[in-house]
């Protein structure tokens, strides 16, 4: 099974605004991403005006640890992988900084990983490695009230809740390699039903706020590009042709999609529209820059 993440950064003791490396304004409100430009991975954050690049995770035992994959919410409030304890559980805190809860996920044995917060934003869905593979588990937001969502046999390694709050889509192995499908959140294996089917490995699913589309990362072509599918997994339609790799595909907005990519050499934030046009790199810095989300 392929590894879609990436690890590591460092720690400050108060926000920071890195300067020529700001992203430029585009306007589709804060976008949060991970980092290792201090040395550690962590979780930077840039406000509506794209004038300050800013450390989000800058709490304590944020200190000399990995802050991963992050997730923000409309309110600014901003879930991500944490590696504490001998393994990556889910921690929160506010855009600034502040009101941070630490190991949502304690009662959880192995990582959790790429989490995403529910429309209404009092439910994260994850994925859990539990020893052998890898499955979709939902939590309330402050980690309590745990349910299964996908079983154990298969492989699930990145979801996202539709824009009702009802269905949640999620890459899977179940049928013998990556594609993508939808099931019904807040319950066990419940109207699975397979969006995308081709031979290469597709992953990192992700709705349009309306809910009539979703973006996702494919291998199919040789290269890792992103595509865009109707809600039904109708229409596919490549997006990037950059010979060079491309992730974490997140919609902006209705029609602008944020996704990391390597085509300036080393992993760099880029925007553009969910027709593949007016491509804009947001980050520039010789550190990686990846898993971008916005509110």
């Amino acid at each position: 099974m392929k590894k879609l993440l990436l690890a590591s950064m460092g720690l400050t003791t108060a926000l920071v605004c890195l300067g020529s490396s700001c992203p430029k304004s585009f306007g589709i409100g804060w976008i949060v991403f991970h980092s290792n430009r201090q040395g550690f991975y962590q979780i930077f954050g840039v406000n509506s005006g794209g004038t300050d690049l800013r450390r989000v995770s800058i709490a304590g035992l944020f200190e000399n640890t990995h802050c991963m994959v992050p997730d923000i919410r409309a309110d600014g409030r901003v879930v991500f992988s944490h590696f504490f304890g001998g393994r990556f559980t889910l921690s929160s805190c506010n855009f600034d900084g502040s009101d941070f809860q630490y190991n949502l996920t304690q009662g959880f044995a192995g990582d959790c990983l790429l989490p995403r917060w529910s429309p209404d934003g009092r439910k994260i869905a994850f994925s859990h490695f539990n020893g052998s593979t890898r499955d979709i588990w939902e939590i309330n937001a402050d980690g309590s009230n745990p349910v299964q969502i996908t079983g154990p046999q298969f492989n699930e390694e990145s979801c996202d809740y539709s824009p009702d709050g009802v269905n949640i889509i999620f890459n899977s192995d179940r049928d013998g390699d990556f594609d993508i499908y939808r099931c019904r959140a807040g319950q066990f294996e419940t109207n699975v039903v397979q969006l995308v089917n081709s031979p290469g490995l597709d992953y990192a699913p992700s709705y349009s706020p309306d809910g009539s589309k979703f973006c996702f990362a494919s291998y199919r072509s040789g290269q890792s590009e992103i595509w865009r599918a109707t809600s039904t997994g109708a229409s596919q339609t490549q997006l990037t042709h950059h010979n060079a790799a491309c992730h974490a595909p997140r919609y902006a907005n209705i029609s602008q999609i944020l996704f990391m990519s390597s085509v300036s050499g080393n992993f760099e934030i880029y925007v553009m529209d969910d027709t593949g046009a007016n491509l804009t790199q947001l980050t520039n810095d010789a550190s990686v820059d990846g898993y971008p989300s916005s509110n």
